[in-house]
This record gives structure tokens, C-alpha cells and sequence, in this order.
């Protein structure tokens, strides 16, 4: 039968396998509704949200410490957090007083007048933002051609106009999903997914699993297998599916990889590298070119090689801890880099540390150079002034020991929970490859005779080379990042990747030498299974609540908006301004403007509390967050809550405390634009009325269980929902475990009910005016 057309008949492999990536990773976001950290919205989302849907495109942030009515840009968006505001202050200028007295000659003052302002300055690039940027601009225009299409006051001409007004408040949910999640598919399509595929092409430069791999025995012992299978174990097409299989299938990649983070970004361009120069540094292209000296590989690398590192530059100026990986990276190539030219002189030695030296300078550091020039020019562009974001984080991080704020951990906590958390059940896979190494190390090291090839050949221990580059790179990741004490789980991702290519050659030897189809499927399923269980729980369940409750109030503003005008569907013309207050007791709890984005009809101010390093680290201040903790009620007296005072949309104070570097704003309608932009309320609640400070207006107040007796009791509002947020105990035939049955305001719940399996409940609740 012949066909008139087929979708791979002009696709390669390789393009068919990176769509089915991409699809897979769609289809991933998907069972991804949960908050994980907050770095996800407000080093990404909110900045970027900030940006375009903010003033008209004039954004300007005002320095710390400085008055906002001095600043001829008065504009504070809420997503706009310290890390985006921090400034060179006068008084860190004593604590470089002695330093660049030393360099206050020519030719480096103008270095140390670029390098001072520097370290004091933003912490976060907005290179990691650009591509989330883009797409909000092209979301932005894409709304602004639909209002002006389907628009009644600009198509007068339009039969259907009561049909689209009936559908407005079912568009605005869908504005708000493009807004919302639109960006983890734009992630899982341009960071996932390449990560997957790297991954994969890497994988086809390892050594082939081998009969004695799949027979799980240390001796040269070859188990029984048809020729058919022997040709299939050693096909680098089957090592290479195994290694993606485990990338795929890994619950923390799946959980992390899709979301908006910086270290998701890390992460693909440190994989995108390795595959790039991955001919060399897992492969034996040096080996082979030294043979062979009309191979054509060597033009080849010195494309490849600058493009690795000049995504590596890319990779240090979003986050400077991929460093760990470049440096290292660039001396091994450069190591074999070394072997490429025969020793033929008397000062060969001499000469091979000067080619391995120049290397190092070109292409790594030169095109990593100008990856990093790159980031500062994407930062001119929006910070209006020249800064190095990477070299300011690493001065507030390292330098100061400023991380140490948000929590520390052990030096061996990388190596001994984060590793085994992240990996799962890939890690027993890389030990055995590890203790695989480590025998062969030790074997070399005491004189035993190993027989392998030549140093880099096809026969070197079964690619210890390669496995030895892989694990060198982890090692010294985890080892470098174990120097500061501020750890977490998602610092760790870059790593995954490399530890799926080490343990997919032993997964395949484990799961794949059944000849049995069905068995080889049960297999996988007891691999997959685990994995699936803890996405599903973090994923769906775990910390479901700050997604949920601003989904919840964007549609019960809707709902109470189109109820108003006695028009079914009808949204008001003129704005509403809907006042959100998030006192959970903790900060950045939840997303903000970029999960309120509905109507242009509705003004939604907010109102989040204060834990900048600006009250953390000064033990005379107390961060709005602890002092809402320690007693509720007299916070909010303090903050002069009372919603029986009507005020107006101009006289409402947003943000309160001199401490607080992260005001809140509205979001008003442009006249010339139809969509919601940021705008920064006015500072009213300092204004004075008959003596008295004007009291700040709630039509929303979003906390947790713990707190809601209070709030509303002092407040005057009402419960109007609930969300699960996670589970904060268990009681398991009498034995209690966690702090959740300690107190009465937690919901109990008997699991599968079964009386003898009880979980406690903590929640995140929506109060609204009564």
C-alpha cells in the first residue's frame, strides 16, 4: 500500500527523538502543580512579569535606602524583590577603604571603580529572564490583537458581540493560564527537553555495555546470550536509550527540571556543553586524530569547543557556582589536548604545558569571557547601568557569608542526603560504577597487572576514561558546592544528568539482557514505580495550596465583578481594586502578579511581609515575618489593619515598615494598552488624616490554618476556602509522628479510612470580607 505521506519521511532519528522528548516533558508539566521554593516565581516570573506588563515598558527600580519621591522613575513593582534592588550603598564604602587605597594607582582605578559598584550591586542577572521575557511580549501583543478583534467598542461592526462578552470571564481564566503556566511548557521545551536529548547524544560516546556487564559479575565470565543479543547489549543506540530512560524517569529531574528556575537553565547549558565537546572528553576523538592526522575532527572541535564555552560563560553569569563544572571540564580536555601532538623534542614537556596552557586561554576562558560579556549586556539593557550580577552574588554568598541566613547544613550533607534524595534509585547504578573505578584505581596504584589498551584506546578498562571524566566532574561539583554552608536539594541538579550517563550503561545491563519482553517490562516498572509515586505526591499534593489560592481569587473576582453590572458576562468598564494581603507568616510564600493576571477591569494591591537581609542579618531589627509569628494581633495593630474605615484605591498603603525591600503594587489599566500592568501604590498609609494614620483596606487575606482564628476575629472576615498545603504529622497505630496532633486547629484526616492511620493537615486559607 502506498502512502502518500509520512511524518518521518523528512525527519532524521534525531529530530524524531527530540520531539518525543519535548512531548514527554509537555505532558510532564502537567502532574507539576505544586510550589517547590520561591526562587521559582521571583527569580523568574515576577521580574519578568514585572517588565512587560509593567509602566508602559519604563520600569526603573529605585535604589536601596533613597526616597521614592526623589526618584524620577517612581515605579516599584512587587516582583521585584532585594536581590533585584540591591545597590552600592555609602556606608560598604568603609569596608573598601583599604583595599582600593592599594590600586588607587593607574592603570586600575577605573577597574576598581567598575568592580566596587559591582559587588554591591544586583545579585540577579536578567539574562535568565530573557527567554521568559520574550515570551510574555509575544503573550502581550497576542492579547492586545484579540481585544482589538473581538472587542466590541473597537469592532462596532461585530454581529457577535454578545456572544464574546458572554465569554470574557472564560477567556481571562485562559489569560491567566498562558500567564501562569505558560512558562513551565516554554521551559519544558527549551530546557528540559534539551537536556534529555544532550543526555542521550552523550550517552552514544560511552563505551557499549558488554556481556560481562550484563552478566553483573566482576570476572570476564561471558553469559549465555545469542549473538542477536550480544550485537544489541553492544550497540551504543541501546546504552544510549538506557541513559535517557533514566533521565526521564527520574522523579527530582521530572520535578525541578519544568519549572522556572535559574539552576534548571544551569543545568541545561552545562549537559548542552559536555555533549558538544563529548566526542572528546568521553569519546577518544584525540586519540584517534593523533593517529590519524587527516581525520577532520580537528576543525570540528575548535567549533565545538568555543561554543561549549561560550554557553559555559553563559552558565557562570546566570549562576557562578557552574564554574564548578567549566574549570574542570576545560582541564581535562585540555589534559588530552595535550597528547594530540607526538613528543618528538627534547623539551616535549616544556611544550605540551604551554599548548595545554594556551588552551585553557583559547577557546575556555576567551569564549567564556565573552559569554559573560554577553549577560552584562543584557543587564545594561535593563538595569539602565552597567552591573555583574554573578560577581555580586558571589560577594553576597561567599564573601560575606550572607546565604547562611536562609539555613545551613553540614559539609558532607551534599554527599550524604541531597545525592541519594535526587538521584533516588539511579544512585546504587553509579556506586557500582564507582566501586568499579575505585578497584581499578587501587589495582593501578599497587602494581597489579591491569590489562587494558593504550592510554584513551576503545580497550582503556572499558571506557575508564570516559566514566573517569564523569566522575571527576560530579566530584568536583559536590565537593566545591560543600564549601558554603547554605545547601539545597536544587543546587544540586546539575549533576543528575551525569549521573544518569554513568549508571544507564548498568541499568541496561540489569534491565535490558532479559530476552523476555514481559520480564523486561516488569523490571522497569518496579524502576519506574517509585519514581512515579513521589512525583505524583510532590507534584499534585505536596504544598498545592500558594498555586490554588490565587487561581481562587482571580475567578472570584471575576465572578463578583460580572455579577455587579446585572449583565451576565459583562465585566465593568471602569477598574476595581481588589486588595490581596498575604499573611501566611512567612515571605514569598506564594506567587504574586504573575498568578493574578485576569481582567483589566480588576486592580488587585498586595501586600506580602518583609524578611529582606536587611532585618535578617541586623540583630536590632525584627523582620515583619517573625514579629507577625510571635503575636498576630499586635502586628496587625501595629500595621494598622481595620477594614471598617472605607479609604480609596489612591489612599491605600501597599507595603508598610522601613525594613521592607520588597514593597507591594497594583496592577491599573494603561490608557492605551488593554492589558494589566504593575504600578506602585501610593504610599498613603504614612498620610495622615485628623491625626490618625489611614487604615489599610482587605478583600483578601490569604494565611494559614494556625492563624485563622485570629485574623478573623480581629479582622471581622469570613472563611471562604481552604487548600491542602502538606502534612504536617501522622499517627500510626497510637505512635505519633510530626507536630501536626499537637495542635487543635489542623484537619485530621483517617487515610483510605483506616482508623488506625491518621494524617494532620496544614492549609492555606482564603479570609474575605463579610
Amino acid at each position: 500500500m502506498t502512502t502518500f505521506f509520512s511524518f518521518s519521511s523528512f525527519l532524521t532519528r534525531e529530530m524524531l527523538v527530540f520531539l518525543y522528548i519535548c512531548l514527554f516533558r509537555i505532558c510532564n508539566t502537567f502532574l507539576v502543580q505544586t510550589y517547590f521554593d520561591p526562587d521559582e516565581f521571583w527569580q523568574t516570573l515576577e521580574p519578568a512579569y514585572c517588565h512587560v506588563f509593567g509602566d508602559d515598558g519604563t520600569t526603573r527600580i529605585l535604589l536601596l535606602d533613597d526616597d521614592e519621591d526623589d526618584d524620577p522613575y517612581p515605579f516599584h513593582c512587587p516582583g521585584l524583590t532585594w536581590e533585584w534592588k540591591r545597590r552600592f550603598a555609602a556606608p560598604s564604602r568603609d569596608s573598601w577603604s583599604n583595599f582600593s587605597s592599594s590600586f588607587s594607582k593607574e592603570p586600575w582605578s577605573p577597574l576598581v571603580q567598575f568592580v566596587q559598584p559591582s559587588l554591591w550591586g544586583p545579585t540577579r542577572t536578567y539574562l535568565s529572564i530573557v527567554p521568559t521575557w520574550l515570551y510574555y511580549q509575544a503573550l502581550k501583543r497576542f492579547f492586545w490583537f484579540f481585544k482589538h478583534r473581538l472587542d466590541p467598542s473597537t469592532n462596532s461592526g461585530n454581529s457577535n458581540n454578545n456572544t464574546v462578552l458572554l465569554s470574557l470571564p472564560r477567556l481571562s481564566w485562559w489569560k491567566w493560564w498562558l500567564v501562569a503556566r505558560g512558562p513551565m511548557w516554554l521551559y519544558a521545551v527549551t530546557v528540559a527537553a534539551p537536556t534529555d536529548y544532550a543526555v542521550w547524544y552523550c550517552a552514544k560516546w560511552l563505551p557499549p555495555t558488554t556481556t560481562t556487564d550484563a552478566a553483573g559479575s566482576k570476572s570476564n565470565t561471558q553469559v549465555s546470550l545469542s549473538a542477536s543479543e550480544a550485537n544489541i547489549l553492544q550497540s551504543p543506540n541501546w546504552s544510549s536509550s538506557w541513559c535517557l530512560f533514566c533521565s526521564l524517569v527520574s522523579w527530582f529531574g521530572a520535578f525541578t527540571m519544568v519549572r522556572t528556575y535559574s539552576n534548571a537553565q544551569e543545568t541545561a547549558l552545562v549537559t548542552i556543553s559536555l555533549a558538544v565537546v563529548s566526542p572528546e572528553l568521553l569519546g577518544n576523538s584525540f586519540i584517534r586524530r593523533k593517529k590519524d592526522p587527516t581525520n577532520d575532527g580537528l576543525c570540528s572541535f575548535w567549533i565545538r569547543a568555543p561554543c561549549a564555552f561560550f554557553l559555559g560563560g553563559l552558565a557562570v553569569a546566570i549562576r557562578f557556582t557552574a564554574l564548578a563544572a567549566y574549570i574542570p571540564m576545560g582541564i581535562l580536555l585540555a589534559l588530552d589536548f595535550g597528547v594530540e601532538e607526538p613528543l618528538s623534542t627534547t623539551n616535549s614537556t616544556k611544550a605540551v604545558f604551554v599548548q595545554r596552557l594556551q588552551f585553557l586561554l583559547y577557546p575556555c576562558a576567551t569564549f567564556g569571557a565573552l559569554g559573560v560579556g554577553v549577560s552584562l549586556v543584557v543587564d545594561r539593557f535593563f538595569y539602565g547601568f552597567w552591573a555583574m550580577p554573578f560577581l555580586a552574588s558571589y560577594h553576597f554568598n561567599v564573601l560575606l557569608n550572607q546565604a547562611t541566613l536562609y539555613g545551613t547544613h553540614d559539609w558532607h550533607w551534599n554527599f550524604t542526603v541531597a545525592l541519594p534524595v535526587l538521584t533516588g534509585l539511579i544512585l546504587p547504578f553509579a556506586l557500582m560504577d564507582l566501586t568499579k573505578r575505585l578497584v581499578f584505581l587501587t589495582k593501578r596504584l599497587v602494581g597489579a597487572r591491569v590489562v587494558v589498551g593504550p592510554r584513551g584506546s576503545d580497550r582503556d578498562c572499558n571506557g575508564e576514561k570516559a566514566y573517569r571524566n564523569l566522575w571527576i566532574l560530579v566530584i568536583c561539583y559536590l565537593t566545591i558546592l560543600s564549601l558554603n554552608a547554605h545547601k539545597e536539594f536544587r543546587f544540586l541538579l546539575p549533576v543528575l544528568p551525569m549521573i544518569c550517563l554513568i549508571a544507564g550503561r548498568h541499568v541496561a545491563a540489569s534491565f535490558g539482557h532479559s530476552s523476555r519482553g514481559r520480564a523486561r517490562m516488569v523490571l522497569g516498572g518496579i524502576f519506574v514505580l517509585p519514581n512515579l509515586i513521589a512525583l505524583l505526591y510532590l507534584g499534585l499534593f505536596h504544598q498545592r495550596g500558594p498555586i490554588a489560592v490565587n487561581e481562587w481569587i482571580v475567578q472570584d473576582a471575576l465572578r463578583q465583578a460580572t455579577s455587579t453590572t446585572g449583565v451576565e458576562g459583562r465585566l465593568a468598564r471602569s477598574t476595581k481594586a481588589i486588595h490581596v494581603h498575604y499573611l501566611t507568616g512567612g515571605c514569598h510564600s506564594t506567587p504574586l502578579h504573575s498568578h493574578l493576571h485576569g481582567h483589566p477591569a480588576l486592580q488587585f494591591i498586595t501586600y506580602t511581609l518583609d524578611c529582606s537581609p536587611t532585618c535578617r542579618s541586623d540583630p536590632n531589627l525584627q523582620c515583619e515575618t517573625d514579629r507577625f509569628q510571635k503575636n498576630p494581633f499586635e502586628f496587625l495593630q501595629q500595621k494598622h489593619y481595620d477594614i471598617r474605615t472605607p479609604v480609596s484605591v489612591e489612599a491605600n498603603e501597599c507595603s508598610t515598615g522601613s525594613s521592607n525591600d520588597e514593597p507591594a503594587g497594583t496592577i491599573s489599566l494603561s490608557s492605551d494598552s488593554s492589558e494589566p500592568i504593575c504600578r506602585q501604590s501610593p504610599h498613603s498609609a504614612q498620610v495622615s488624616t485628623g491625626g490618625e494614620r489611614t487604615k489599610l483596606e482587605v478583600d483578601y487575606v490569604i494565611t494559614m490554618s494556625c492563624y485563622v482564628d485570629t485574623l478573623k476575629s480581629s479582622l471581622g472576615l469570613r472563611e471562604a476556602v481552604r487548600f491542602v498545603h502538606n502534612i504536617n504529622g501522622a499517627r500510626v497505630f497510637g505512635m505519633e509522628f510530626g507536630e501536626g496532633f499537637a495542635l487543635s486547629h489542623f484537619q485530621r484526616l483517617n487515610v483510605l479510612h483506616l482508623s488506625w492511620i491518621e494524617v494532620s493537615l496544614d492549609e492555606m486559607v482564603i479570609l474575605v470580607k463579610e
